[in-house]
Formats: C-alpha cells, structure tokens, sequence
C-alpha cells in the first residue's frame, strides 16, 4: 500500500478522481433539494419534484446509478421527504417510479437487486455508483485475514481483484451522448454554490419549512 492506510485508499481519500465522483453525487443530490425547496409556489414544485424523478428513472434506464441515485437519494432527503402537500399532488406513475428506485438503492445500493443491475450492465456504457465499490473493498479487507497458516490470503486478494476488475469493466465502453455546453455550465454553477453555506443541510432544511411550515 506504499505505507498508506488501506481505509484511506477504500474511502477514496487518495484519489481524485474517486474524490471528484464523490463530490459529484453530493453535489448533484443537494442541486436537486435547493432546486426543490426554493420553488414557492406549489404546482411548479410538484412538477420540478416529478421532473426529477423521471430524470432519475432514464437515467437508470441508460445504466448511470452514480447521477440516477444522487437524484433518488435527494428526493428522499429530509428536506423533500417533509414536503407532504406536495408529494400529494404527484401522479401515480411518477410515485411507483420513485418506489422502485428506492427499492434498487436500498440499503446505500448494497441491495441484491442492485448489484444483479450492475451485472447485466457489464456489456454496455455504465455508470456505477463507486460507494458501493469502496464499502465492499472495505468489507472485504477488514473481514479477512492478510495471511492464513503463515502464507498470503489469496482469497482475499481474489475477491478484491473481482471488485476492482468489475469497476474496470465500466471504464471501456462510452456514452454516444454529445455534450450540451449550456447544461455542463449550468450544473458547474450549481455545483459551485452548493458548495458554499447554500448547500447545507441546515439551509436547506430552513427552506423546506419556508415553502412548508410544520402543521400543528
């Protein structure tokens, strides 16, 4: 490990480009919750809350689990969670969508039904969502021994080998999708001002209750 802590390495802190995914799915699922809970007027508000769940649904249909379940994940934060009148008013089609959603990420997309989805996605562009990843290299380093009798784990080395090789599969195929410079430049501004004290969860938690007070 090159005197690194392996925890370090699983939790990604030695690597920015697991940093940047990361920081990605945060981003994404707190741009999602602001866009949500600064919307005052209800009707717009359900239908920004449905747009977001169709969003979510494509893009599991087009295999991205990283942005599919940064946008689950924010629809079921806190914030949106409270929002009762509004989640009244979405249909029924938009509220099975979200059911099923959750059920794929149950558990922080450790579920069986995410990781089947994960297998049948092997063949084509795919991305995964890296927690998933990371928690199983944990797992896996911290539930077996580095030796056995006195020689090396290989089996322990094989189920980390199979984890990281699956990650690496993801890499070689390609969206065909062509950029949208107007959409990229709007979620970096996004992504900038969720970062500052905007994209706390303590603002956004304050937001939810200006658009919808506690019922005594």
């Amino acid at each position: 490990w090159g005197g690194k802590k392996p925890k370090q390495i699983f939790e990604g802190k030695e690597n920015p480009h697991i940093q940047a995914l990361i920081r990605f799915f945060n981003n994404m699922s707190r741009l999602v919750q602001h866009t949500v809970v600064t919307e005052t007027k209800l009707r717009q508000r359900v239908a920004l809350f449905g747009k977001f769940a169709n969003i979510a649904w494509e893009c599991r249909q087009q295999n991205n689990f990283l942005m599919s379940y940064a946008i689950s994940a924010a629809l079921g934060s806190n914030p949106l969670y409270r929002l009762r009148r509004t989640k009244e008013l979405l249909g029924v089609h938009t509220l099975k969508k979200m059911q099923q959603l959750n059920e794929l990420y149950a558990k922080g997309a450790t579920s069986k039904q995410y990781r089947m989805s994960l297998k049948h996605a092997v063949t084509s562009a795919c991305v995964p969502y890296i927690g998933t990843t990371l928690k199983d290299l944990t797992f896996t380093h911290d539930g077996n021994n580095d030796t056995v009798c006195g020689m090396v784990n290989f089996h322990k080395r094989v189920l980390m080998s199979d984890s990281i090789q699956q990650l690496d599969q993801f890499q070689r195929k390609r969206y065909l999708f062509e950029p949208v410079p107007f959409i990229q430049e709007q979620l970096r501004k996004g992504f900038e001002m969720m970062e500052s004290d905007l994209g706390t969860e303590k603002v956004l938690f304050k937001k939810s209750l200006d658009v919808e007070p506690r019922e005594d």
